[in-house]
């Protein structure tokens, strides 16, 4: 089983609801990138979508890091 494990010094700037900004940590399973929000976890996706529909971001960096041609971050250590 592949768990969630916090990627060093990597930071996301979250939009909540649209209305609301915030930096959280970065973490990742796998090749896929996640924020933290609270105590749950959301995939960030291309074009500054995540899993949650209510949920964007706005710019992502850590170690490790990569974005593709669709801006989908991608963990490549």
């Amino acid at each position: 089983m592949e768990l969630f494990h916090i990627v060093d010094d990597g930071v996301v700037i979250v939009r909540l609801r649209g209305r609301h900004y915030r930096q959280v940590k970065m973490y990742r399973r796998g090749h896929d990138v996640f924020a933290q929000i609270g105590a749950s976890f959301v995939r960030l996706l291309a074009h500054s979508g995540t899993t949650d529909p209510q949920i964007g971001w706005l710019d992502a960096e850590g170690p490790g890091v990569t974005f593709k041609a669709n801006r989908t971050p991608v963990f490549e250590p």
